[in-house]
């Protein structure tokens, strides 16, 4: 707590108080979507959704994932190939000289720029989490980490980090309560000096973002009062509420708790606001372009039925029963379609095989962004972007429509 207290109180003697917050972004009604775009996706579909391929249009900032710290914190890409295609762009290896050439307009960046979209480096998830705990227990690893931070920011033009741990104090210990919050202290230190070290119309506003659990045992466990004025949002991953280890049958992302499934979008942001105190207005809700499919018992398709824990493989071979949304608009002739009206989400039944299929439709989302609106949330965030790009035929390599998308942008920008 004295390390805490001492580098909250140097921080404050600062002229940009904690943090130079990011300028005004992009908005659609004063509420910002947000996308997350992974590195592996840029091979998917036989590279359908390449860079030059997202709708730019349709959103206020782009995340891309995922790149992983180590215990003394270096940070590492996954895939550097990816990560410079990506980032970067396509190499021209024809130019000459020994500077790298990159193709214009393949540069998930710059294209982003262009629209006035930010973007966004996502650090760790759920599988490159663990060291964390470690980083963040020492001073010097610390200092190391926020460091790399702004390293990632010059080397590829990014306008901040997004700290995906998952989750503090759950395979650490509970001082990462604490170390978390002198972690996220020294990256706002390090991007307002880097940028205090840039002449001024060099300077922009480096966004710090965190991705935190909807889940009450989670959320407790970060130290809001000294996170929120470090943070320029938080993105709560109101997604996976149930799934394989689920007892019963149930929904992936309610929109309102029911009998049968207590956990929800609204049950979640109601203990952030009045048990965590955490402001509707710095919260982004999270929405989910794939779905669970369940295998359940002979007999007992259904909803609210006990199953037999895996995941439908065999109706959705491509995802391992885990169906992004074109896989489950290609699929939905094995199934019979209904809508539960009390959690506002759709659900599906497998006609010859028992399965039970929980995703998004256009008017889930539109509930649930008629509950952002309703408690004054700062936006969406989306997992993820290429999730809902539907081809004209499968393998034409042109994208024909984005349901879930357009229905959160035409439903975000609706009355503007």
């Amino acid at each position: 707590m004295k390390n805490l207290l001492s580098l909250l109180l140097t921080l404050s003697c600062c002229s940009s108080l904690f943090a130079q917050k990011s300028q005004e972004p992009k908005q659609f009604n004063g509420k910002e979507i947000i996308a997350y775009y992974p590195s592996w996706q840029v091979y998917d579909r036989e590279k359908l959704m390449t860079p030059d391929k997202l709708n730019y249009r349709k959103v206020s900032t782009i995340i891309y994932a995922f790149f992983r710290p180590d215990h003394q914190g270096g940070i590492h890409g996954l895939d550097a190939f990816a990560d410079e295609l990506v980032l970067k762009g396509q190499r021209d290896w024809r130019a000459q000289g020994d500077e790298a050439y990159y193709v214009p307009g393949t540069s998930l960046v710059k294209l982003a720029h262009a629209k006035k979209v930010k973007v966004l480096i996502s650090i760790g998830g759920w599988e490159h989490s663990k060291y964390f705990s470690a980083l963040a227990s020492d001073s010097s690893s610390r200092v190391r980490f926020a460091e790399e931070c702004v390293g990632l920011v010059k080397t590829y033009d990014i306008d901040g980090v997004d700290i995906d741990w998952e989750y503090p104090c759950f395979r650490g210990s509970v001082a990462d309560k604490e170390n978390f919050t002198l972690m996220l202290a020294e990256i706002r230190k390090a991007f307002d000096a880097y940028n205090e070290s840039l002449k001024p119309r060099r300077r922009k506003p480096l966004s710090l973002v965190i991705s935190t659990s909807s889940a009450p045992e989670h959320a407790r466990n970060i130290d809001w009062p000294n996170v929120l004025p470090l943070v320029d949002y938080v993105n709560v991953m109101t997604y996976d509420f149930s799934g394989s280890w689920s007892p019963k049958t149930s929904h992936k992302s309610p929109l309102y708790s029911t009998e049968n499934q207590p956990e929800s979008i609204d049950s979640s942001i109601t203990y952030y606001t009045e048990v965590l105190k955490v402001p509707d207005s710095l919260m982004n809700i999270g929405v989910a372009f794939n779905g669970n499919a369940i295998v359940c018992r002979e007999g007992k398709v259904g909803l609210g039925e006990y199953h037999l824990r895996k995941y439908d493989k065999g109706s959705f071979p491509a995802d391992q029963g885990q169906p992004t949304y074109y896989n489950i608009q290609s699929g939905l002739g094995q199934f019979s379609l209904h809508y539960d009206s009390t959690a506002q989400v759709p659900y599906a039944l497998g006609l010859e095989r028992n399965s039970f299929l929980s995703f998004e439709n256009p008017q889930s989302i539109n509930a649930k962004i008629d509950f952002i609106r309703q408690q004054n949330l700062h936006g969406m965030v989306i997992w993820d972007i290429t999730g809902d790009a539907i081809e004209t035929k499968a393998g034409s390599g042109y994208i024909r429509k984005t349901p879930l998308l357009d229905a959160v942008y035409e439903g975000m920008k609706e009355g503007e």
